[in-house]
């Protein structure tokens, strides 16, 4: 099955690319830099300090686990890299189109537009570590914790 990821520019979005590409004909990348700089911050002094100590921990902790990986594999035929938010743009729609795939893989890329799901329609499958929609963005197991509210530990793996 020839596939296009639509990721983010983390390490553990490289990993997630190379593992997809031990098992699938993965023929097009796209990654969506990070920078939301509002993860950052709580509603007090208090809970702005826990998450840069998570966000920290979790840069640390995703260096040691994933230390043999540093970028996308080389393999892949293209990895296009866009500014966050730019997801949707006709490019990336266009460069989708040129590579003929028959599936979409997402994980950790922004919302996306009505027009990527028409790509490949019943063929787009997001992996979202949070319950949808009530966990957004790269906190969803922060907030778990934060108000220790077990439904927020399950994950939303969609298709459309």
């Amino acid at each position: 099955m020839r596939i296009a990821l639509l990721t983010s520019d983390h390490i553990r979005h490289k990993y997630f690319a190379s593992v997809l590409q031990e098992n699938h004909d993965l023929r097009l990348v796209v990654a969506e830099e990070k920078g939301n700089k509002f993860q950052f911050e709580g509603k007090t002094q208090e809970e702005t300090s826990i998450l840069k100590s998570h966000f920290e921990s979790l840069e640390q902790e995703q260096a040691r686990f994933f230390e043999n990986i540093s970028d996308f594999p080389k393999s892949i035929s293209e990895t296009m890299f866009v500014h966050r938010g730019g997801i949707n743009s006709p490019t990336v729609v266009q460069k989708i189109r040129d590579h003929n795939v028959d599936g979409i893989a997402v994980f950790g890329c922004g919302i996306l537009h009505k027009r990527i799901f028409e790509l490949c329609p019943g063929c787009v499958v997001n992996a979202h570590q949070g319950l949808s929609p009530y966990c957004r963005g790269s906190g969803t197991k922060v907030e778990l914790f934060a108000t220790a509210d077990r439904i927020l530990s399950m994950a939303t793996v969609c298709t459309k």
